[in-house]
């Protein structure tokens, strides 16, 4: 609607299925908070004389109870150009303005859904209505409890702090570039209470569906979109560990949409099964089986530790307390370590299949491994093959076989050292004690190495087994092409 000589506005008109009034109003409350807030550009609500932000209107033909809303139009382009390093640095402030309002401004009247993994998996469209088990089958159903049994444990975890009104549904075309710069967000017919990281995960899914068959493309847009939300807020607590679930928990709410609109919506209907498709492929890799000659290990058992006894949680709870907030995005050489585990007896090597990230959007295997914290370099090695493996070495256990400088880490935070321990003296039995970081543990054959494997896990196998350079670079200017190839992990 556009009055001569006036600003645009836009008419909501719920008829069918829509969200209660009560609801309507909860939602309009919060777009008000953030019109007055003014740090992010939202379609602020109108009301009516006497103050009614929804009222019920009468539709000829219609039957159900009607309600209409009037809010400003918001000018832009949605869907912004996501390539360009500002814009999705601007696309990530603006996310974290939300979250930052959320967090501050009390709203106890908030009324809306809750996006929880009970809500959107267990209670969940695609596992309760039988029209979605005829579109799924029994083998996609089957795998979708599974995932819901897996994931639902860590949902629970994070921050209480991270949790707030959410927008829901913030995809790139919810998005808008504003004509004077900087980015938008619209239609928030979905929002709702929840994790802060299920609209992060929400936003990176909606690239990475489209950008990643572009070599670095979508892992520039990550660290580009991380660093506008940082410059607002910190990112959530935990969020590496949380990340991978809550891409998995917006895919769920993806299938949800999909199979309740495909019988009724001809162009979902034509694009839905290949959207499912892939969104039961993202959930069969999460769920991957043990390739072929390798030896399944429990996920996770309770370990002893002196008098107590300390699940893998607590480890992950204690790893996490290390690494709250954001790593530095650039700046400073990182320290990294992993460790070759090489049972001799057997001929057999632990690795972990390291779950998708938003900088490397395909699961890949690895060593164990991680960041050095303030702590000697060897005892770092230590540490992180019993927080990830449960299996206990001493520091006079390791041998140095490789180091690799790398210029510029596949996740965009800089450059980095890779110390590469082995050892074949250790205790204790290999487990998967970060189950939502990595998809598995497997004791493997050194000669048939698991694919796709991060190439510096590879290397550092590679020197231990063949031996050749002590040390070697990646991505550095000053050496030119480079062949050996590294990542951080």
């Amino acid at each position: 609607m556009t009055p001569p000589g006036n600003p645009s506005f836009v008419a909501r008109l719920s008829v069918r299925d829509g969200r209660p009034a009560h609801q309507q109003r909860s939602e309009m409350r919060w777009l008000e908070s953030l019109a007055r807030a003014g740090t992010v550009a939202i379609p602020a609500p109108v009301t009516t004389r006497d103050g009614q932000y929804v009222v019920p209107v009468e539709v000829p033909g219609h039957d159900e109870p009607s309600t209409l809303a009037v809010l400003h139009w918001l000018p832009g382009t949605a869907d912004p150009p996501y390539r360009r390093t500002t814009v999705a640095e601007d696309m990530g402030s603006a996310t974290a303005h939300l979250h930052a309002n959320a967090a501050d401004v009390a709203m106890p009247d908030f009324d809306r859904p809750v996006w929880d993994a009970e809500t959107i998996l267990t209670k969940g469209h695609a596992l309760t209505d039988p029209e979605a088990a005829r579109q799924l089958g029994t083998d996609a159903l089957a795998a979708l409890r599974e995932v819901a049994d897996r994931i639902t444990p860590a949902l629970a975890g994070g921050s209480r702090s991270d949790r707030g009104r959410i927008h829901g549904d913030l995809h790139r075309e919810n998005m808008i570039e504003l004509p004077d710069g900087g980015v938008g967000i619209i239609d928030f017919d979905d929002s709702g209470t929840g994790h802060f990281i299920l609209d992060i995960a929400t936003v990176l899914s909606s690239i990475h569906r489209i950008a990643r068959n572009e070599p670095g493309t979508y892992e520039d847009f990550a660290h580009a979109y991380r660093t506008g939300y940082t410059r607002v807020r910190p990112l959530p607590a935990d969020f590496d560990r949380l990340l991978e679930p809550y891409l998995i928990l917006r895919d769920a709410f993806v299938l949800n949409f999909v199979t309740t609109a495909a019988p009724l919506n001809d162009a979902v209907a034509q694009w839905g099964p290949g959207r499912i498709s892939g969104i039961l492929t993202n959930m069969q890799a999460y769920l991957e089986p043990p390739p072929n000659g390798m030896e399944e290990v429990p996920r996770l058992r309770p370990t002893t530790q002196g008098d107590a006894t300390v699940t893998a949680d607590d480890r992950r709870r204690s790893r996490s307390d290390r690494h709250r907030g954001v790593p530095p995005l650039m700046g400073a050489t990182r320290l990294i370590v992993s460790v070759v585990v090489h049972d001799k007896a057997a001929d057999r090597i632990a690795m972990l299949h390291f779950a998708r990230r938003s900088w490397s959007p395909e699961a890949k295997w690895t060593l164990p491994g991680g960041k050095v914290d303030d702590e000697p370099i060897d005892a770092a090695a230590v540490r992180e093959l019993r927080e990830e493996t449960g299996l206990v070495c001493e520091r006079s256990d390791l041998s140095l076989v490789h180091v690799i400088h790398v210029g510029e880490g596949s996740d965009g935070k800089g450059p980095f050292v890779l110390f590469c321990f082995a050892t074949s003296t250790w205790s204790g039995e290999l487990t998967n004690t970060e189950p939502t970081k990595h998809l598995s543990v497997r004791w493997v054959r050194p000669s048939a190495l698991p694919t796709p494997m991060f190439p510096s896990a590879k290397k550092c196998v590679d020197a231990y087994l063949h031996g050749g350079p002590g040390f070697a670079l990646h991505l550095w200017p000053p050496t030119g092409t480079e062949s050996n190839q590294a990542t951080n992990r």
